[in-house]
């Protein structure tokens, strides 16, 4: 049950994932929605509270790649629906550790993004005071959580309608893979704008995408079709 910030996302929540913050030896969940917004969420057994807000719009890294993209994701106004999530998990135990994530959204874009422990840290300190975050009752001080900037670092050449998929390689930092309502499958490397290689699976649209734990290179993809891997 939510506690505390239950309308924090005026939209529907698009993911769901866990990322390990270690300072506090603990796991945050991280949301994204169609709003525009990223939230982190802590959680103990009597609920979870919202801690902070990230609003997903257009600043200069997201102009990176996406030149070709809808104009309303460049225009840094307004917000970006978001449609899917995932975080890099390159430790041994695969714990998410380093921040660093990918959005997929609406309008097609793919986007590099980075939670700033520290920043966010300093911020909710500023609203309820370290012994307050332990204890979770920021989202009390306030009607919605401390809000940040926008997390975008880096922006990829778009898909061709909505992005359905994004998946990080759980072995290599760099690489992931995108899917979409265009039909393609994307293979990446974190630190390119355009892909490595697009593939065509399926004649239909491609809904959801993931790497092998322990293969490399190997990772498969979803159809509408009803066709597997």
């Amino acid at each position: 049950r939510v506690t505390k910030g239950g309308g924090v996302h005026r939209e529907c929540v698009s993911q769901v994932d866990w990322v390990y913050w270690d300072r506090f030896n603990d796991f945050m969940c991280v949301t994204c929605s169609t709003d525009g917004k990223v939230v982190l969420w802590k959680a103990n057994e009597d609920g979870f509270w919202p801690i902070v807000s990230y609003s997903v719009t257009a600043n200069d890294s997201a102009r990176v790649g996406m030149s070709l993209a809808h104009r309303s994701v460049l225009d840094q106004r307004k917000l970006i629906g978001t449609t899917c999530m995932s975080f890099e998990r390159v430790a041994a135990d695969g714990l998410a550790q380093r921040g660093g994530f990918y959005l997929g959204s609406e309008a097609g874009g793919v986007l590099k993004c980075y939670i700033q422990f520290t920043s966010v840290f300093d911020k909710v300190r500023g609203v309820g005071g370290e012994e307050a975050f332990r204890s979770e009752k920021v989202a009390e001080k306030e009607d919605e959580p401390p809000s940040l900037p926008s997390p975008i670092t880096f922006s990829y050449q778009p898909h061709g309608g909505p992005v359905h998929a994004v998946a990080a390689s759980p072995l290599q930092h760099n690489l992931f893979v995108s899917c979409g309502a265009d039909g393609t499958l994307r293979l990446h490397n974190s630190y390119q704008s355009s892909p490595i290689h697009s593939y065509e699976p399926s004649s239909s649209y491609l809904y959801s995408a993931s790497f092998s734990p322990t293969r490399p290179l190997v990772f498969a993809a979803g159809g509408g079709g009803g066709g597997g891997p």
